[in-house]
């Protein structure tokens, strides 16, 4: 649509009778970036001891991200439970926001 009405970041409106402006939705932006994350690698600037470079992240390290967060949840659960059933100690147990994430 943009294209076509010729909005531009300049001139972030187009006129249809009147003036109209074009904005985008959140919702459609977040598909937008989750389709253009999908299918291409993007470099995100990053800085680490004074040394700036591009980090390539893909759409594989989302799913590999889910995959260690599903597999520390069920250590720490593990360890909740290891760690309760020892003698005179307190129990421990892992909550489900544990680690700030929701639950996968």
């Amino acid at each position: 649509m943009f294209c076509r009405t010729e909005v531009v970041l300049k001139r972030p409106y187009f006129f249809f009778g009147e003036k109209v402006v074009a904005l985008f939705d959140v919702p459609h932006l977040l598909k937008c970036t989750r389709n253009n994350f999908y299918k291409n690698v993007i470099h995100v600037p990053m800085e680490i001891n004074g040394h700036k470079f591009l980090f390539p992240a893909q759409w594989q390290h989302t799913r590999d991200a889910v995959k260690l967060g599903k597999t520390l949840k069920s250590l720490l659960q593990k360890f909740g439970k290891d760690n309760s059933q020892a003698s005179g100690s307190k129990k421990a147990r892992c909550n489900e926001g544990f680690l700030g994430c929701p639950d996968f």
